[in-house]
Parts: C-alpha cells; sequence; structure tokens
C-alpha cells in the first residue's frame, strides 16, 4: 500500500507540475521525468507481483478543487444501485470484495478492537481516494476485533466493495503523510455527501448473503417494508459515556446530510443523544397512533427488563433481532435501512450506516429524507 501511494504522489505532482508549467509559459518537463516514474512503476510491478496484481488504473480523475454537489437528475447513473442482473457493486472491471492481498509487512498482526460498523466507516477515506483518482491498488487491513476479548474477524466476510483491496500482513496508511498528501480534497470532511461520496459510498455494502438474511427474517414474520418503521435506539453504556458526554459532535451525517432536511423528535437537546425512557415511549405511540397498521422494529441493546417495560408501554407491535454478533448486528442495520420510515441518532456511527443506506435504498431521491427522523 506505502508504495502505491509514493508512486501515485510521483505522478500526480508531476502532472501538477505539468500544469503550473503550462500556466506559467514555462518548457515542459523533459521526457527523463516521465521515464524515471514509469521504471519506477515497472521496478515495484516486478518486484510485488502480487501487491500490485490488480496494477494502478489510470484514466480522468475528480478535479480535487472542485466539490461536485449531488444532483439527483445528472449524477443518478453514476451511484451503483443493486438490480437482479448486478447485486453486487461493480467498478473498473471488478465486482464485489476481490481476493485477499498479502502486503509485506510480514508478521504484523494489526488488528483494531473496533465495530463493524467503525470498520466500515473508516473505509470511506479510502474509497473517495481510490474512486476519486482512480487507484484500483489502495489497501485497507483484513482483521479486527469487536472487543478485546473477542475472536479475531475479517472485514473481508462482511463487506462487498470492488473499490478497496483487503488485506494481511499489512498495516492502515490513512493516517500516514503519503496518504494525507495524495488524497488531499477526497477526504470524507471535504466530499461528504457530494455526487463523488454518493459514487463511492455506493459501491461500499454488506455481502449479498446478509442482506438475504434480513429479507428472510422479515418475511418469516410477515414484514411488508411499506408499513415497517425503524428506531434506532443506542442504549448501551458505552455508549452513553463515550459519545454522550458534554463534548459531543454530531456526525457529519446529521451535519452535512440530515440537519436541514429532517424532523427532530425534539427541541431538548438532553433527549438528542441519549433520549429518557418516557420520550422513547411517547415517539413510539405517537408514531402508532398515526400508523396503526404499521409494526415497528426497534433496534437497539437493552436489557430482557428494558425490552419488557417496551413492550408494556408502547401500544403497537414491536420487533427485535435479538443476537449481539457481528452478523446480528449487521442483519439489524440491514432491517433498519429497508424499512419505510426511520429514526435515528445523530451522534452514532451506526446510524450513519443506517441512514446513508436507507437514502441508497430510495435511490437519493430528494423526498426520501422526509421518511428520516432524529432523535
Amino acid at each position: 500500500m506505502r508504495s502505491i501511494l509514493l508512486i501515485q504522489l510521483i505522478k500526480r505532482l508531476l502532472k501538477e507540475n505539468e500544469v503550473l508549467r503550462y500556466q506559467r509559459s514555462l518548457p515542459a518537463p523533459t521526457e527523463g521525468q516521465t521515464v524515471y516514474v514509469d521504471n519506477l512503476v515497472n521496478k515495484w510491478n516486478l518486484l510485488e507481483p502480487v501487491r500490485m496484481k490488480n496494477g494502478i488504473t489510470r484514466g480522468e480523475s475528480y478535479n480535487m478543487q472542485q466539490v461536485a454537489a449531488f444532483d439527483e437528475e445528472r449524477d443518478i447513473n453514476h451511484v451503483f444501485f443493486p438490480s437482479e442482473e448486478y447485486r453486487r457493486p461493480q467498478w473498473n472491471g471488478r465486482t464485489g470484495t476481490q481476493q485477499v492481498r498479502k502486503g509485506t509487512f510480514i508478521g504484523t498482526s494489526h488488528t483494531a478492537v473496533s465495530d463493524v460498523h467503525l470498520q466500515l466507516r473508516s473505509l470511506y477515506n479510502y474509497v473517495l481516494c481510490a474512486q476519486g483518482l482512480n487507484i484500483s491498488g489502495f489497501m485497507f487491513p483484513d482483521s479486527f476485533k469487536p472487543c478485546t476479548d473477542c475472536p479475531v474477524e475479517k472485514v473481508s466476510e462482511f463487506v462487498d466493495t470492488p473499490v478497496v483491496l483487503f488485506c494481511v500482513d499489512c498495516e492502515p496508511q490513512h493516517q500516514s503523510n503519503e496518504f494525507k498528501l495524495l488524497c488531499q480534497g477526497y477526504h470524507d470532511e471535504m466530499q461528504y455527501g457530494s455526487k463523488l461520496f454518493w459514487e463511492a459510498r455506493s459501491r461500499l455494502a454488506f455481502s449479498t448473503t446478509l442482506q438475504d438474511t434480513a429479507q428472510n427474517w422479515l418475511t418469516s414474520r410477515g414484514v411488508s417494508r411499506d408499513k415497517l418503521a425503524a428506531f434506532r435506539i443506542p442504549r448501551s453504556s458505552r455508549f452513553r459515556g463515550k459519545v454522550c458526554g458534554e463534548n459531543r459532535s454530531p456526525t457529519m451525517c446529521y451535519t452535512k446530510l440530515l440537519q436541514d432536511k429532517t424532523r427532530a423528535t425534539s427541541d431538548n437537546p438532553t433527549a438528542h443523544c441519549y433520549p429518557p425512557w418516557d420520550h422513547i415511549y411517547g415517539v413510539l405511540n405517537s408514531f402508532a397512533a398515526t400508523h396503526p397498521d404499521w409494526k415497528l422494529f426497534i433496534s437497539t441493546e437493552v436489557s430482557a427488563s428494558d425490552w419488557d417495560a417496551l413492550q408494556a408501554n408502547v401500544r403497537a407491535p414491536l420487533l427485535l433481532h435479538a443476537g449481539r454478533t457481528t452478523v446480528d448486528s449487521i442483519v439489524d442495520t440491514l432491517i433498519c435501512a429497508s424499512a419505510a420510515h426511520i429514526v435515528v441518532n445523530r451522534f452514532e456511527t451506526k446510524s450513519t450506516v443506517i441512514a446513508e443506506a436507507f437514502l441508497l435504498n430510495n435511490r437519493l431521491r430528494k423526498d426520501a429524507y422526509q421518511l428520516i427522523e432524529v432523535w
């Protein structure tokens, strides 16, 4: 991965140098400069045939000086939407997640302690830069653990993307100076919600096997998606202590997508991150009163007693996908994203993934924002 970054940096710097020379009417760069870079690329191709197997696809890249806002009519055909014929995301001749690669940090065992949704979120800058600069060789460490004492799991077993390659014996590079220099202009803080963002995000999905599991769960319970509302209610003590503290700040999903387009369930800031149970009961009952034939799916981490209290205080049929594994968490997310109406948390990464997937499921229509609420 580092060699790919360095090669691309050299090429990009030469290209920018060429542009500057043209703007200032200076002589064009000497042929030797180009030959040097081409020889360097050939050298890496020979030394690392496995890592460079897919090459670095050359082509038109986005202008890093511009952030193209997403236009529904103009840009919709550039976004990947699954179909019966093509269920898995495609890009640069690749379909879905590729074979796991082997890096050059032999013996390195980089295993992030992270939730799968955080791992997916970490991939955003990789896919944005890879797609923005048209680089098909970016790699991301495959291993992670949901908790310190949990067994090692593989991102490639859950996430389906053709844009980034997963690897072993490798380390993450998004904090390196090389990555930051090469990918300036293509990070999420600049591109979130843009044309490029949705092109890249639509090619970052959970596996079709997990999508089928979520659909089968709904079908087995006779649930119709067009009469299903999903409520994401994070209640873990870790979330309350770490995310909902005094210095909490909303996610980019809220500040750049949802803030001005969706309705909040309360104007009281205390109900935004970790709403009290009375407020939750009120929101659920209010929705049930205006949608009497709908079912309410509750995405949460609650004790048996809290779940009993929910059922006792809410006058509507409630659904819960039980389980604490990574598969359970992803299926829960996919069920939420497939609903006809969702309520999400403005401070939570999982809510970000749910909201983005929900919008993609609704083909990024402007009226889809009216079907989203935030606590």
